[in-house]
């Protein structure tokens, strides 16, 4: 008979000096909405306000309590002063396990020590750390949780954005200063930030011996007793031949990658001389490039502006292979796809004197990808090559490699017409009177507006004469009585679609891959949310429209920024659409994002800011404005988002009489069990 439970958004743990970034968690921040789903109608009885501990969020954190307590028929002064003195309680008690973990620590000083290392609710929750405190204990070591530890200045790295990975990292430092001291570090499987970091906590480890424990549903006790048994063995091994005198081999010579200049001004090669940017040696490839048509119009601008260009191309089976040869395969698609097309790039297409500087995302989290910098120059260090610069945004990079804005922004445009072309190409191939025929003159009449773009035309008047000539191609029926189905699901999307879209289309189905538009427009919106929700306010709409404090002129900039790059990107996507919809060929209706922001936050917090909320926005609006047929969301192996949006859009698909299904894919393929499940799918739509 219980009225209410609390079950809060645990947005933030405490932001200590160091730690510029304490972002939320992508999987743990999601854990009341998934819950809320399954409950349905009672779901207005789960209570879940959004809670920081850092002293930047004090204020949003005490206007939710107060919130909170107006459900509950609270007086709002007697609510905040409640949450005052839980914040106050939380400080005190902090305060007093940091003063008695240091007198602990001093007794023990020189003594041999393990530091467990990890996620708390796996360090700490017996029945899922398997008693592994005492197994080491039991063997005369002394056992150390990580957040015993003093802060280590050597320990912050920039792009660590997570409290607890921040927590390993200081652990890491910790050992490194102490000969007796090693480290058992313990995650979970699929942990996305454990999966991304760990190439940068065994480059800090390098040389010291350290374990490495994954816990599953079927862990058991022999694992950890024979992991942890190995481990330490190995440590005694080596104190015995120190012990003796033998040394080390000396560690090979290893290559030195490139830079760029500390100003951002030109690049600094192998042997650190000076490189302008136009040097005809310097080579952009680009790694978030897949779709065949962005890639042909951004290679027409690179060529007209004078500067070298590759891109990624599509992922294949082979693709992923050449991956891991420096991948562990925990980390989640994208990377791995990215990571294989750089790797095949060096070994098949880049000449030994290029000076090669291959262009990926760069985010600060919450989502794995906040970690690429890390493993970007690890991967770099491993590979021991000269004139090789890893994860250059050419977004947010000063100056911008020497590509001007003008040529930025044709490049961001080549981006989102890329999603245009492949829709109206799916809708032809399901169309068209003559296929093969259609096809041959699409690709010609294509490719003489990518001539027309690169002579120098106008972009609009170029779609205009492409709308011309494609619209004279037969077609056997209008697109709109063609079944459609829309493939999300967030990023990830554009690295495995190709066997699902292929799969439709072979079924006379047109699908259509959500546009490149709505994960831009997320990325842009960070700034403004994380803003949004300091100032207190929970709901995008809100985070939208506050005004920014202009007594903080670089944090206004950021967010006024923020808000233009949505601006830009939807009103030149709507344009572009607007304009390619004479052709009869697109189907799709432009949404605004600010409608999928509320659409997703609706079921799902925003506040996280992970791609849950916009794939779950996506099918909501999708399915009110009923353009298709069917759904599927499709998510890549080891994507936290991904999978959160699973929970979340089941029930609501349960409500809709429209074929859904959601998939986890492990790269660019699908087994035999998912094409049965999408072949039911295809026959309901």
């Amino acid at each position: 008979e219980v009225d209410y439970i609390f079950l809060p958004y645990l947005i933030e743990f405490p932001v200590q000096e160091k730690f510029l970034h304490a972002y939320t968690c992508t999987s743990t921040t999601a854990i009341p909405d998934i819950i809320r789903a399954a409950f349905g109608d009672a779901a207005d009885r789960i209570l879940s306000p959004h809670i920081s501990l850092s002293e930047d969020h004090r204020e949003t954190t005490l206007k939710e309590i107060e919130r909170m307590g107006a459900v509950l028929g609270l007086d709002e002064q007697f609510s905040r002063q409640a949450g005052m003195m839980a914040l106050l309680f939380y400080e005190i008690f902090t305060q007093t396990y940091c003063e008695w973990a240091q007198t602990e620590l001093k007794k023990i000083v020189g003594e041999p020590a393990v530091v467990i290392a990890g996620r708390p609710y796996t360090v700490c929750a017996p029945d899922v750390n398997l008693a592994l405190p005492r197994k080491i204990v039991s063997r005369g070591y002394h056992a150390i949780p990580a957040d015993m530890l003093p802060e280590f200045p050597t320990s912050s790295q920039k792009r660590n954005v997570w409290y607890f990975t921040q927590q390993i990292d200081n652990a890491t430092a910790f050992v490194r200063e102490n000969p007796n001291a090693h480290i058992c570090l313990v995650s979970c499987f699929s942990c996305g930030p454990d999966s991304s970091m760990y190439h940068g906590f065994r480059e800090q480890l390098k040389g010291r011996t350290f374990c490495y424990l994954e816990i599953d549903s079927h862990t058991a006790h022999a694992g950890f007793e024979t992991r942890i048994g190995a481990f330490l063995d190995i440590i005694e091994e080596n104190q015995r031949r120190q012990a003796s005198g033998k040394s080390r081999s000396e560690e090979m010579h290893r290559g030195k990658p490139a830079t760029l200049s500390p100003d951002f001004k030109y690049i600094l090669d192998s042997n650190e001389n000076r490189i302008e940017y136009n040097d005809p040696r310097v080579v952009h490839v680009h790694t978030d490039i897949i779709n065949r048509f962005a890639e042909q119009m951004t290679s027409a601008i690179y060529r007209k502006h004078g500067f070298n260009f590759r891109a990624m191309g599509r992922p294949t089976p082979e693709i992923m292979q050449y991956a891991r040869k420096v991948c562990s395969g925990r980390e989640c698609i994208p990377m791995t796809a990215i990571t294989g097309a750089i790797v095949n790039d060096i070994l098949n297409k880049r000449h030994p004197d290029e000076i090669s500087v291959y262009f990926t995302l760069d985010q600060e989290g919450p989502c794995q990808n906040g970690a690429w910098p890390i493993i970007w120059n690890t991967f770099n260090r491993r590979l021991n090559l000269d004139n090789i610069i890893w994860g250059v945004n050419r977004n947010t990079t000063p100056n911008t490699l020497g590509l001007n804005s003008s040529m930025q922004s044709d490049i961001n445009d080549a981006s989102l017409l890329g999603d245009l072309f492949e829709e109206a190409e799916s809708a032809l191939k399901c169309t068209a009177l003559d296929r093969t025929d259609a096809l041959t003159r699409f690709d010609r009449i294509f490719t003489s507006f990518n001539a027309a773009l690169a002579g120098g035309g106008k972009l609009e008047e170029a779609l205009e004469a492409w709308v011309e000539q494609i619209a004279d191609i037969p077609l056997t029926s209008p697109v709109a009585s063609i079944p459609k189905v829309l493939i999300f699901g967030g990023l990830n999307v554009m690295f495995v679609h190709y066997p699902v879209t292929e799969y439709f289309l072979d079924q006379g189905i047109i699908p259509k891959i959500v546009d490149m538009s709505e994960g831009a427009c997320w990325l842009a919106s960070e700034e403004m949310s994380r803003y949004g929700f300091k100032q207190g306010y929970i709901k995008p709409s809100e985070q939208l429209t506050c005004v920014p404090d202009k007594n903080n002129r670089q944090e206004a900039l950021k967010v006024r920024a923020s808000r233009f790059g949505i601006k830009r990107i939807e009103s030149r996507q709507k344009k572009f659409r607007d304009i390619m919809a004479a052709s009869g060929l697109l189907f799709d209706q432009h949404v605004p994002f600010a409608d999928i922001m509320d659409a997703g936050h609706h079921y799902i917090s925003y506040n996280g800011f992970t791609e849950t909320p916009v794939a779950t926005g996506r099918y909501v609006c999708s399915l009110k404005n009923g353009r298709y047929d069917g759904y599927v969301n499709l998510g890549s192996f080891n994507c936290q988002p991904a999978m959160n949006s699973q929970a979340i859009v089941r029930p609501i698909s349960n409500a809709s009489d429209k074929p859904y299904v959601a998939l986890d894919c492990e790269g660019p393929w699908i087994s035999a069990n998912q094409r049965r499940r999408l072949e039911t799918v295809a026959i309901q739509a």
